[in-house]
């Protein structure tokens, strides 16, 4: 019985860290997404960011640019 809990525990344990794991893997792969998206819609230039789209400047502006910038 004791062996069977370890056991199950153990697997618990992996199937856990596997989940971790492609969490992970998820949130690296979106956070490149983002970082696609908003260089095809703010361009850097000489210091100043541009905004490549203006239709999307003022879904752009709801949103903390620089917060995202940063991240």
């Amino acid at each position: 019985m004791v062996k069977e809990l370890k056991s199950h525990h153990e697997d618990t344990d992996r199937r856990f860290e596997l989940m971790l794991e492609e969490m992970k893997q998820l949130r690296q792969d979106v956070n490149r997404q983002i970082e696609v998206i908003f260089a095809s819609l703010i361009q850097r230039y000489e210091g100043t960011y541009r905004y490549c789209v203006p239709l999307f400047r003022e879904w752009l502006l709801e949103d903390d640019v620089n917060a995202l910038l940063e991240h």
